[in-house]
Parts: C-alpha cells; structure tokens; sequence
C-alpha cells in the first residue's frame, strides 16, 4: 500500500481538521470569533515545518483520533496564550496584598498550603500556618489554567483520547447519513414523503396508513421495501454500508435528523382516523 504524503493527508482532511477545530471550541464555549482565530492556528500550525507533526502520523489509529489530541492540545496552548496573566480575585485583592500573594501561589503556581507559607515566609511575609488557612478559606475556587503543551510531540492517542475521535467519528456519521437520506426523501413523491412522515415520524402502523391513505395494505408494504431499497442504495453509494449504520443505532453521540418531525405531518391521528373510516362505510351502506 503506497503511503500518503503529510501533504496529501492534510489537503484530504482539511474540512475535517475544521471540524474537530470548531468542535472543542463549543466544547470550551469560545466566542465565534476566538474560534475563527483557532481553527486559522490549527491549520498553520499543522502545515508548519514541513507537515511536522502530520508525519508523526503512522496509521495506527483513524486520522480523526489522532487529530483530535492534535487539536485539544493546540487548544490548550491557545487559551494559555489568550488568557494571559493570572489576575488575583477580588476578594484577594480585597484581604491585602498578603492573600493576593497566598491566591497566587496555591491557585495558579499549584503549590500546597504550607510549601506557600514557607514561600511567603521566605518572601518577607509575617504569616503562619494557621493564618494562612484562614485566608484561604475566603478565597474562591478557580479552575487550573491550561498548561502549554508542545502540539510537536504528539502521539498516537490511546484509551480516552482514542475515545474521544471515535465519538467523534460517530457524530460525523449520523451527519453523514442524515444528510444523505434527507436527501433521498427530498427527491421522494410528494405522497410518499407523507407515507414515511407518518410511519417513521408520527410512528402509525402501516394498516393505519393504508386506511387513511387509501392504499392497499399490500402495496403499501411493497412501497416501502422499495423506498427502503433506495435509501440502502444511497448510503452504499456514499460509503456507508449497513455494519456502519447497525455501530451508530441507539449511540449516546448520535443523533439522526431525517427531516421527519412530527410538525410536518398531518394533525390527524390513527383513532380519528378510524373513525373517519368508520363514517364513510357507514355512509356507503
């Protein structure tokens, strides 16, 4: 099998590459245009130095797994950067500037309580032990900051990170294949559009159909093996085969939307509609 280029792996996977990109980037509640200035930085950085770090790629994972720790690595890199200084809180500047020192050593340098006395201490501090827990007591929790990690020495993930591409993989598809049987319902007659509203989004038995309808049960049956045959054939067309459909049914991740909404069917309802039936027999006699 002839090996791809870091080039070629990248012109093929760049919408990919934007994808994941914008993905952690809600994961991280970004605003849109910190995000645009992320994804511009992902693909900089992947193109850097001769496709470093996409020759580290060896294909022993899916492309997806491997870009996914790319990525979640160049955020945290990112947002090292943009967040910039580490600013006490209010409510340590407000204790004095003994508590903005405590805040800074124990929420951002990560130290423990009596390392950061010992420091303050050694710092020109009058501050003890008991002191210190005081005050920290009245200081807010804050999450760690991101650490900068060198994106250059990534390597193939494994266990969550491996996960993580493999969720992702799995969101990718059910977009795929909604998009794609959408598709193949738009092109659909008007009337069997409606046939699969109500089966499909309205969840009618087909005997409820074929009465409101007026369709032969049978041949109601017929229609929708053909119209299902059709859509087995699109996805095949697309790559997608049946073993890969039966992987994302009833995922977590996952989430189809063939454009079958309960809004776009009918108001009627199956008992409304026998007793529409049961009217018009009556009436017939």
């Amino acid at each position: 099998m002839t090996a791809v280029s870091p080039e070629d792996l990248f012109t093929a996977n760049v919408p990919l590459i934007e994808r994941l990109s914008r993905f952690v980037c809600r994961e991280a509640r970004m605003n849109p245009a910190d995000a645009d200035d992320f994804v511009s930085q992902v693909m900089l950085k992947l193109v850097d130095d001769d496709y470093a770090v996409l020759r580290k790629f060896e294909g022993r994972c899916q492309i997806s797994s491997f870009l996914i720790v790319v990525v979640r690595r160049a955020l945290s890199d990112f947002l090292a950067r943009e967040r910039g200084k580490y600013r006490p809180s209010k409510e340590a500047q407000r204790l004095g500037d003994a508590a903005v020192a405590l805040e800074t050593l124990l929420r951002r340098d990560g130290r423990p309580l009596d390392e950061a006395v010992r420091a303050m201490q050694s710092g020109g501090h009058d501050i003890t032990l008991a002191g210190a827990e005081k005050i920290a007591a009245r200081l807010p929790e804050r999450r760690p900051r991101p650490m900068p990690v060198a994106i250059d020495d990534v390597v193939e993930p494994h266990d969550s990170a491996a996960d993580d591409g493999l969720r992702f993989d799995r969101m990718e598809g059910s977009r795929a294949v909604s998009e794609r049987l959408r598709g193949a319902i738009g092109e659909l007659p008007a009337e069997d559009q409606t046939i699969l509203r109500l089966h499909f989004g309205a969840g009618w038995p087909v005997a409820e159909i074929s009465r409101s309808m007026r369709i032969d049960q049978q041949q109601l049956y017929a229609r929708l093996r053909r119209i299902c045959k059709t859509f087995r054939e699109r996805l095949l067309g697309a790559g997608i085969d049946a073993a890969r459909v039966s992987d994302l049914v009833g995922r977590a991740e996952v989430d189809f939307d063939f454009g079958l909404a309960s809004s776009q069917i009918p108001d009627a309802k199956p008992s409304s509609v026998r007793e529409r039936g049961a009217e018009h027999e009556e009436s017939a006699r």
